[in-house]
């Protein structure tokens, strides 16, 4: 199957913010107080959103999902749409 015919969520959420917003909401689960919060419902939301964070920054730093203490996510900080600060 082709990249194209998969489901894209940006073919829904066709706004900036919306993405935006989505970005932001997946890397402050990342953020290890959230680590427990509501297991039955969120399986899995806080790793998946570890791996999402640390995947951004594995090339560049030597990162892993234990190594992140705290996750705090901003919006429209200066010229940068989102800024995640990590510990």
């Amino acid at each position: 199957m082709k990249n194209q015919d998969r489901p894209n969520l940006f073919q829904y959420a066709t706004s900036e913010l919306s993405q935006d917003a989505f970005i932001c909401w997946l890397a402050a689960w990342a953020d290890p107080k959230y680590k427990d919060i509501d297991a039955n419902i969120n399986v899995g939301l806080h790793e998946i959103a570890q791996r999402f964070v640390v995947s951004m920054i594995r090339k560049k730093l030597n990162y892993a999902e234990a190594i992140l203490k705290t996750v705090e996510v901003r919006r429209q900080v200066g010229k940068p749409d989102i800024l995640i600060d990590i510990n």
